[in-house]
């Protein structure tokens, strides 16, 4: 986290090491368990994120474009200010998730997605969400059996 204390002159950021600001563009990191990792600011795009763990991760501010981040669980992870253009999020757990100001463009598919109780979605990113075909919008997250227009509206009332 923020707080690590690296040896004097260790490059850390460049080294592989998972924390706040780390480049980690393309790593293969499917499946990892990254609960509650500070990975503000951190490149990750093009990274493979599939089945990672990610509940209650901060990637505020992280770049995760062209990522693949299928079945990735983010449940109440701090997603402000990412840049998610181009992600794979095919069966994503994003329950809970803070997505204020976060760029969701070109995302080839949302099917499966379960975004029940997201922070931070605006109305803008929430109508382009629910014009995504009725096939993505009527698949059933494996894990938590919402599909993806039902958790989309979810909250609406909450509102």
């Amino acid at each position: 986290n923020s707080e690590t204390i690296w040896p004097e002159g260790f490059a850390y950021k460049k080294s592989g090491a998972v924390g706040p600001g780390a480049d980690l563009s393309g790593a293969f990191l499917n499946t990892a368990y990254l609960r509650g990792a500070d990975l503000q600011g951190a490149n990750l795009r093009g990274a493979y994120l599939s089945g990672t763990d990610l509940t209650g991760a901060n990637l505020q501010g992280a770049a995760l474009s062209g990522s693949n981040m299928k079945g990735v669980f983010l449940v109440g992870a701090n997603l402000r200010d990412t840049r998610l253009n181009g992600v794979e999020l095919e069966g994503a757990d994003l329950r809970g998730a803070d997505l204020t100001g976060a760029s969701l463009d070109n995302i080839p598919s949302i099917a499966g997605v379960d975004f029940t109780l997201v922070q931070g979605l605006s109305d803008s990113a929430r109508a382009m969400l629910c014009g995504y075909s009725g096939k993505d919008l009527g698949t059933w997250n494996s894990f938590t059996r919402n599909n993806t227009k039902s958790s989309l509206l979810s909250n609406l009332n909450d509102i």
